[in-house]
C-alpha cells in the first residue's frame, strides 16, 4: 500500500495480495483517522460479502473467487473500542458481467485499488445496539 494525503483527502493505492480491510485499518490507525468516508475502485481476486439477518442477528457470507471488477467500494471509518471500525459496502462483476455485491468482509487485490478517504473533522465512535445486534453509530 502507498498513500498521499492532500488537504482533507488521503489517496490509496493497495497492491496485488493486499486485503482492503486490513490495509485501511491499518492505515487509520498509523494516521490517527477518527472518522472518515471511502470511495473506491480495483480488482479483486477473491471477495467475501455478507447479508445482514436480523432474525439472527448475523451475517450470512458468501466469497466469490476469479476475475472480479470491482464497480464501486463505499463505506465509513468510525471508532470502536478506541480502534479503527470500518462499514463497507461492495459491488463487483465477474467475467460474466454478473453484478454482486453487499457488507465487505473481506477482499484481496488482484491488480490494484484506488480508494479516496475523506477525512471529517471530529470522532464517532460506535456503541452496541442490543435490538439490532450490533455497533452503531453513536451520534451523541
Amino acid at each position: 500500500m502507498e498513500y498521499k494525503k492532500i488537504n482533507d483527502t488521503i489517496a490509496v493505492r493497495i497492491y496485488k495480495g493486499e486485503d482492503v480491510i486490513e490495509q485501511i485499518k491499518s492505515l487509520a490507525a498509523q494516521q490517527n483517522i477518527k472518522a472518515g468516508t471511502i470511495t473506491g475502485l480495483g480488482a479483486g481476486s477473491s471477495i467475501e460479502v455478507g447479508v445482514y439477518d436480523p432474525a439472527e442477528k448475523k451475517y450470512k457470507t458468501k466469497v466469490f473467487e476469479g476475475i472480479l471488477e470491482i464497480t464501486s467500494l463505499i463505506g465509513n471509518l468510525s471508532i470502536k473500542d478506541n480502534e479503527p471500525y470500518l462499514h463497507m459496502h461492495i459491488n463487483f462483476s465477474d467475467d460474466e458481467y454478473k453484478i454482486y455485491g453487499g457488507h465487505l468482509i473481506k477482499c484481496e487485490i488482484a491488480l490494484t485499488a484506488e480508494i479516496f478517504i475523506n477525512l471529517l473533522d471530529g470522532e464517532i465512535n460506535r456503541k452496541f445496539d442490543e435490538a439490532l445486534g450490533g455497533y452503531m453509530l453513536d451520534l451523541k
